[in-house]
């Protein structure tokens, strides 16, 4: 490959991954700026499951992933520990998690709060009954 060529092609290489890179950092940086706002409060559930009891193979890293996102955001974002819960390896069940769902965001959680759920784990897809269905959020008027 002449040198012409080279240069030509590395340079549309960097510059087209550093455009690419453009939205990453603008919702990144949109994600930091709503949780540095000063709130009344920032509740956070975080879910990490390393080892499965139903036979599906082990992961690593989730519950590190789990301590960093806890440490990122009460260093980075303010948040109190105490509004920090989480939810780790075997008590990660289905109906724990939803439990502290409910109970640790849904039910605290008041108007112009910050909720951030975390999971690391296992995904999986299931087919969504009624897909054409509309999502109900309330608007700031309650309708």
């Amino acid at each position: 490959m002449k040198r012409r060529h080279f240069l030509q092609f590395s340079s549309s290489l960097l510059a087209s991954l550093g455009i690419s890179q453009l939205d990453l950092i603008y919702g990144a940086n949109r994600y930091g700026k709503v949780l540095a706002q000063s709130t009344s409060r920032q509740l956070a559930l975080l879910v990490g499951i390393n080892n499965y009891t139903s036979g599906i193979r082990p992961l690593q890293g989730c519950l590190t992933d789990v301590e960093m996102q806890r440490e990122l955001l009460i260093h980075r974002f303010g948040f109190n520990p105490k509004d920090i819960l989480e939810v780790n390896d075997t008590k990660a069940t289905r109906s724990e998690i939803i439990t502290a769902f409910e109970e640790h965001l849904i039910k605290q959680a008041k108007p112009d709060d910050i909720v951030v759920f975390h999971f690391s784990g296992h995904g999986s897809r299931i087919i969504d009954p009624n897909p054409y269905s509309r999502t109900r959020i309330r608007s700031k008027t309650g309708k």
